[in-house]
């Protein structure tokens, strides 16, 4: 794109990638219950063997969106503890 230079272009189309990718999962599990995405998401976590940045999880945007801030989204999913209130 003009003006943009290299390392701003690719991240423009990286962050176009990610909203492509985000559009498409929200389509697919927009019926899902909010246990079937917390059962995606443990068994994504569990099948990398750690938690990585949420952008890095397809479908986060979507779980957020459903269920609220994202360490909470955790704890529902039993990967993170919540503070001891």
């Amino acid at each position: 794109m003009e003006g943009e230079t290299p390392k701003q272009s690719c991240a423009t189309l990286k962050d176009a990638e990610i909203l492509s990718r985000e559009a498409e999962f929200a389509q697919k599990h927009r019926s899902d219950t909010d246990e079937e995405l917390l059962l995606y998401l443990k068994s994504y976590v569990d099948e990398l063997g750690y938690i990585p940045k949420k952008t890095l999880i397809p479908g986060f945007s979507y779980i957020k969106c459903r269920m609220g801030p994202w360490p909470r989204v955790l704890e529902k999913a039993g990967l993170k503890k919540g503070r001891g209130r």
